[in-house]
Parts: C-alpha cells; structure tokens; sequence
C-alpha cells in the first residue's frame, strides 16, 4: 500500500506552514507575516495518529489573479491538488470568512477528494465567529482540536454557496 499524500490549501497568510511545521514537528517551512514567502510546494513526511503519509505545504492561492507570481503558484497548488489524497483547506477565524475563501472552497470541491476544513487562529471577540465559519462550510463536520480537548460541531444551516 503507498502513503498517502495531504495537502495544505489556501489563500495567502492564514497559517498554512504553520500547520504544516506543527505537523512535521519541525520548522522546516518558513513563516512570515509577509505573504508570498511560500512560492513552491513544500514536501515531509508526517505521522498522526499513527497513520503516515507525506505532508504538502503550498503557497497562498490567489483566484482569478494574473500577476504573474500569483499564477506561478496557483500553478503549484493545481499540481498539489491533483497529487493528493486528501485536502486540508485552512481558513483563518480571526480574520473571518473571505470572498477568496469561497472561491477556493468551490475550486476545492470540484477536485473530488476527501477535504478537511482547518480553522486557524484564535478566536475572536465575536461570539457568533466560529458559527459565520461553519454555515460557509455546508453540510460538512468541523472537529476542533486544542487545548486538550476535542469537539465536533455542524453547522446549523446551509450556506449560499452553491454546490459543484
């Protein structure tokens, strides 16, 4: 049986190969607050529970951008995207949900692979943040994990978003 493949997707800045080098255990992906920094794919074997398989890092998908850099690595995302067995989609909480989010989650969907929506960051002050997240993700389970704890929650409506 070959290892699986996981990628790491979304738009610029939102904790992608922060996720990825807390998975790996190692600083291995550079992070900075300037966005741009990860241009190519980034690859490391990883282990969670138990399972392994090889970890995708990526850099921030920019929809519909045609600066040149933006297509170049919308390029390597499209790339990522095919070679995987399952997507981890990261959306940033604190900033909230961005018009760039919904774009890609439409991309992602039509890629027809297992997708894990991955909320980064800490919560902010609106009590209603983490809800506005989830009714962007219809139909999909969310489980948080942190702080030593586990839940899973759903999201009690449907979004807007019209499915692919």
């Amino acid at each position: 049986m070959s290892v699986p493949t996981v990628a790491i997707i979304g738009r610029p800045n939102v904790g992608k190969s922060t996720l990825f080098n807390r998975i790996i255990g190692r600083r291995q992906a550079i992070v900075d607050a300037q966005p741009g920094v990860t241009r190519d794919r980034h690859f490391a074997p990883a282990e969670w529970n138990g399972r392994r398989f090889w970890l995708v890092d990526t850099g921030g998908l920019v929809p519909g951008s045609v600066d040149p850099m933006n297509r170049a690595i919308r390029s390597q995302v499209e790339q990522a995207v095919a070679d995987s067995d399952v997507l981890l989609f990261v959306v940033d909480i604190e900033a909230g949900i961005h018009p760039m989010d919904l774009e890609i989650a439409q991309y992602l969907r039509k890629a027809k692979r297992p997708l894990i929506l991955v909320v980064q960051g800490r919560r902010p002050a609106g009590r209603n943040a983490p809800a506005r997240v989830l009714r962007a993700w219809p139909g999909r389970s969310v489980r948080r994990v942190g702080g030593g704890r586990e839940e899973q929650r759903r999201p009690a409506r449907p979004a807007r978003v019209a499915p692919a």
